[in-house]
């Protein structure tokens, strides 16, 4: 479609255009007088008698004549007139031009004008649609636009210019309508697509995404759509196959073959529905599985693996109300059980005198369940005969200590507490004994002989000095003690020593015999 462009001979009237064209360029125009020859006598008047052709030669002479003035007109006169310098003046033929008319031009140019601004709108309109590939949803409303158009044009160049102006806009309000439609028809091929999608129609959802790209080639949803179209009847065909496991029991074949057909097609709520209900009825096999499992362990009284059964029976369903009553269940009767358990072994641990590992198992008991009285009681006599067991044995490991009063009399105490239980236990009463037999023996005296040089004074730790001797004896408890010798010009001498309800093997000597 072309724009009309203004001719040079608009306004002339069509005889004047054509009259100019046809005059031959540099002639003048003569006007000749033609010869009055009568060629026929009037009526009325007497004729002469007729004469034969070669008895007129007036006429002869006239019929010549002309021929060569025609002759010598036609050949020799364009030779004789010589071509003017200038441009010869055109004579005008037609009527004079009518007068200037300012207003009607000025009217006629600015429609003229706006004809022409509508005609670019509708050529930018016309190829943006054309871009949307407006044949395929609208090609009669986009031919009927085009066809308005080509009226404009014919007017515009008959220089009706209102009329164009007026074809020309309804050609692009039609064009500008087509534009208008293009989002509600994205929209609406769109959701038919899904639609068919989801009623498995992939032909219709195939032509409706293909439309939608048609018009604008980066539509996201089209081009994912498009892309699950084209695979739909690969995921149609695996739900059939994996419904078919499904009814015959293969259940994990069933489930691979639903995740084979998400795998090309994730958002197929078929596939997806059919993966949740096989995974639904796998997993209520594993819970009631797991559930007879840990029935059969608890009945059995193994209540680690009833415990471990219940919890995977949770973790398949987390809110199922049974399997949390037994698993309540099972650790009740398993605390029940070890608390049995613990409460015996503490008792045995008690009959065997092992008061610490009792005290220990009480503790733990206590742990358990801090409200166990039999727990308390038992902790409180287990912890008082560990510390009475400890503190014994502690002064028969190192009888020596009884030396120093303080443990001497502590030991006396240790003795009473337990000569005053009840029932006392063979280790206990070994301890009794033993302690008897060495706080008696701290007590006893043992003779003890000291030598020397009779120059040394010789000092006993805690019991004074013994002077200068060559021999003395001593009656001293059971403990450890030290003596001194000191002499003039001569290094001082020290000797430790332990005494014990046995005696010396041999004699202390302490003599200085290193000089200064």
């Amino acid at each position: 479609m072309q724009t009309p462009t203004d001719k040079s001979d608009q306004g002339k009237e069509p005889a004047a255009v054509e009259s100019e064209k046809n005059e031959p360029v540099g002639i003048t125009a003569t006007a000749i007088t033609p010869i009055d020859i009568p060629l026929t006598q009037p009526v009325g008047q007497p004729t002469a008698p007729d004469l034969q052709w070669h008895q007129k030669p007036k006429v002869w002479g006239a019929l010549a004549l002309t021929l060569l003035l025609a002759l010598a007109v036609i050949f020799v006169l364009p030779r004789l007139v010589a071509p003017p310098d200038t441009a010869p003046a055109v004579i005008q033929l037609t009527p004079p031009p009518p007068e200037e008319m300012p207003f009607q031009d000025a009217q006629l140019n600015k429609a003229r004008r706006q004809s022409q601004d509508i005609l670019n709108q509708l050529l930018e309109k016309q190829q943006f649609l054309e871009k949307k590939n407006v044949r395929l949803w609208a090609a009669e409303t986009f031919e009927n636009a085009l066809e308005q158009a080509a009226e404009g044009d014919l007017s515009y160049r008959n220089r009706q210019f209102s009329e164009a102006q007026q074809s020309y806009a309804e050609a692009l309000q039609k064009l500008s309508y087509l534009e208008q439609q293009l989002e509600p028809l994205i929209a609406s091929n769109l959701a038919s697509a899904n639609t068919a999608l989801e009623n498995d129609d992939a032909e219709n959802a195939l032509n409706s995404f293909a439309l939608v790209l048609a018009i604008d080639s980066n539509n996201r949803n089209a081009i994912e759509g498009k892309a699950r179209a084209e695979k739909l009847n690969q995921v149609l065909a695996l739900i059939e196959e994996a419904k078919i496991h499904q009814q015959s029991g293969e259940l994990q074949r069933a489930q691979q073959t639903y995740q084979e057909a998400l795998a090309l097609d994730s958002k197929h709520s078929g596939a997806r529905l059919g993966l949740a209900k096989v995974n639904q009825t796998i997993a209520t096999h594993a819970f009631n599985e797991a559930m007879s499992r840990g029935y059969s362990a608890l009945e059995n009284g193994n209540y680690s693996s009833a415990k471990t059964a219940f919890v995977r029976a949770l973790e398949i369903r987390p809110d199922d109300s049974a399997a949390k009553a037994a698993l309540e269940q099972t650790s009740n009767q398993s605390t029940q059980q070890q608390v049995r358990s613990l409460l015996d072994q503490a008792s045995e641990y008690e009959n065997r005198e092992q008061w610490q590992r009792a005290t220990e198992t009480y503790q733990q008991l206590l742990t358990i369940d801090n409200s166990l009285v039999s727990a308390k009681v038992g902790q409180l006599r287990s912890n008082t005969r560990a510390g009475l067991d400890s503190q014994i044995q502690k002064i028969l490991d190192d009888p020596m200590r009884l030396a120093t009063e303080k443990v001497y009399q502590h030991g006396r105490q240790l003795l009473l507490d337990a000569r005053g239980i009840n029932n006392p236990g063979p280790r206990l009463q070994q301890q009794i004994t033993a302690l008897d037999e060495v706080l008696t023996a701290a007590r006893s005296a043992v003779t003890v002989t000291f030598l020397s040089d009779g120059k040394t004074s010789v000092t006993l730790l805690k019991k004074g000095s013994l002077g200068q001797f060559s021999s003395k004896q001593l009656s001293l408890t059971p403990g450890n003690y030290v003596a001194t010798g000191r002499r003039s010009g001569y290094r001082d001498e020290r000797i430790a020593f332990q005494v014990t309800n046995a005696g010396l093997p041999s004699p202390i000597s302490i003599v200085c015999r290193e000089p200064l």
